[in-house]
């Protein structure tokens, strides 16, 4: 038993390590379903190698770029601030320092448009404005008008300050603590209009000069947006952007971004309430072909102007002085603008052996499917009649059932005689087993 045990496990390692299965293949001559593989297989290799490999660079390994953008806002504008007197009883310049608030944003920058301005506020007691908070809600939100000063609980947080249980019985508003004098729905109103005195007419001329810098961390490369033609340096300062003529130029004019984002009336539906707008700035460098590898740029608003509830895009600030008293004073801004959001896409390719590889092992894998079409072709259309469709399963399958071939064994296990291998020279030039009796003869 040993012995045979030992004689088995050789054998099988020896099947293992020093024997080769092939599949065997049918050769089909038929000029149609011929023709039907080859169409399919040069169909699959033109996929592969134009499309997959060329011209999506399936050779190349890829990377993606850090980058960090920042924009400098140039150009001046003049308000009226105070329009009591005809044409203007007092003006006022805007310069950058002005219109870019905060003058550093990481990923983004602002310009103010429009203002709503409530000047020398001092902390006090002061009417709150009657208005509701919210004018176009319905129905409308909290007001804030009395008859009594039982209609104005004491510190209840209104929308400017905190009431301080008065009622002013002129105004017939609950008095606040606060800052005032307070600013109103009003004023608010007031500036929601192209004609209003202190609408930034002029920003619509300004200048952006958008700086941006990528880093390609697996290759090691460092590139930017203003170095993009380094024979001539003086072409930055005079180029401006345009997308059919200088697209990688990043010096731009606001209302050509206007135009761009797609906005067909920036002073009434920009400028008034302010807007939002994606500056995306796309690199796709190929850096088999060289260093160079310019970007592109695409501008879009995103966010929705037709806003019930605070439409557009708007914060405060204020300035804080003190008077020949020491009084603490501020004048504070309302400010309606363009925040123009950074987005940065930058993809890097060079040649590597190993996406090449996968490309060319996907396309081998592709290459079955022409073979499966071709049979299915063969069985269902071509071979549609039952006899010559059966003619080709018999010739591409060997059909083996289990069940029977074991309920057979079985039934006549106790009945057919013992056979043995034989290695008579017959066997090893055919390639199949002869099965003698135990004790007989070869049979000749």
């Amino acid at each position: 038993n040993d012995v045979n045990m030992a004689a088995a496990v050789k054998n099988a390692l020896a099947s293992v390590f020093f024997e080769y299965d092939t599949v065997k293949a049918v050769h089909v001559k038929s000029k149609p379903v011929g023709l039907v593989f080859r169409i399919l297989q040069l169909t699959i290799i033109g996929y592969v190698v134009g499309y997959a490999i060329i011209y999506k660079k399936g050779y190349q390994e890829v990377d993606i770029a850090v980058s960090a953008a920042y924009a400098k806002v140039k150009g001046n504008d003049i308000t009226c601030e105070v329009p009591d007197v005809s044409p203007c009883a007092e003006y006022r310049v805007w310069d950058t320092v002005d219109y870019v608030v905060p003058a550093q944003e990481s990923g983004a920058f602002f310009i103010t448009t429009n203002t709503v301005e409530t000047r020398e506020q001092v902390q006090g007691q002061w009417p709150e404005d009657p208005a509701p908070v919210y004018r176009n809600q319905t129905p409308p939100n909290k007001v804030y008008t009395c008859d009594s000063s039982d209609e104005c609980k004491n510190f209840t947080v209104s929308r400017n300050g905190i009431l301080d249980g008065n009622c002013n019985l002129t105004q017939k508003t609950c008095d606040i603590y606060g800052w005032g004098p307070v600013e109103t729905q009003a004023m608010d109103k007031a500036s929601d209009s192209v004609n209003y005195y202190r609408l930034l007419k002029g920003a619509l001329q300004f200048s952006i000069f958008i700086k941006n810098n990528i880093y390609f961390p697996q290759f090691g490369v460092r590139k930017n947006n203003y170095e993009i033609n380094a024979e001539n340096l003086a072409y930055i300062e005079q180029c401006l952007w345009r997308p059919d003529t200088d697209a990688a130029c990043p010096k731009f004019i606001v209302s050509d971004i206007m135009d761009a984002a797609g906005i067909k009336d920036p002073l009434a539906s920009a400028f008034l309430s302010g807007a939002v707008i994606s500056v995306a700035i796309n690199y796709n460098c190929d850096f088999d072909r060289g260093d160079q590898c310019l970007p592109s740029y695409d501008f879009r608003r995103i966010d929705q102007p037709e806003d019930k509830i605070s439409p557009g895009y708007n914060f405060r600030t204020a300035y804080y002085y003190r008077n020949s008293n020491s009084t603490l004073k501020r004048d504070l801004y309302k400010r309606f603008g363009l925040r123009f959001v950074f987005v940065v896409n930058g993809v890097g390719g060079r040649f590597s052996i190993v996406p090449l590889l996968i490309a060319f092992g996907s396309g081998l894998g592709l290459l079955g499917v022409a073979t499966v079409v071709a049979d299915l072709v063969l069985m269902k259309i071509k071979g549609g009649k039952p006899a010559r469709s059966g003619f080709y399963k018999e010739k591409k399958f060997d059909f083996v059932d289990t069940e029977q071939h074991a309920d057979h064994s079985l039934d006549n296990l106790d009945s057919e005689p013992r056979y043995q291998l034989s290695d008579s020279p017959s066997r090893r030039e055919t390639d199949k087993r002869v099965l003698l009796p135990v004790g007989g003869e070869e049979d000749a």
